[in-house]
């Protein structure tokens, strides 16, 4: 996931955890990297911050997003 900096703050606020996942690209861009045990709960979390995270991959975790974006 490729995040802006305001959903790199909330992730860090709602996941602390999740900081050794975080990166930042040579184009100065966030990405959190790292394995999830469900969709639901990351799903829940790119939903929810629309135009501020960016799926770059994996392609299943896309499927996903779009589903649910499709169900609204």
């Amino acid at each position: 996931l490729q995040l802006d900096d305001m959903a790199h703050h909330l992730l860090l606020e709602e996941f602390p955890g999740s900081r050794v996942f975080l990166r930042k690209t040579a184009a100065g861009h966030t990405v959190f990297e790292g394995t999830v045990r469900s969709w639901k709960g990351v799903g829940r979390f790119v939903l929810g911050l629309p135009g501020r995270i960016k799926v770059i991959a994996p392609e299943p975790f896309k499927d996903y997003i779009q589903k649910k974006v499709g169900e609204f």
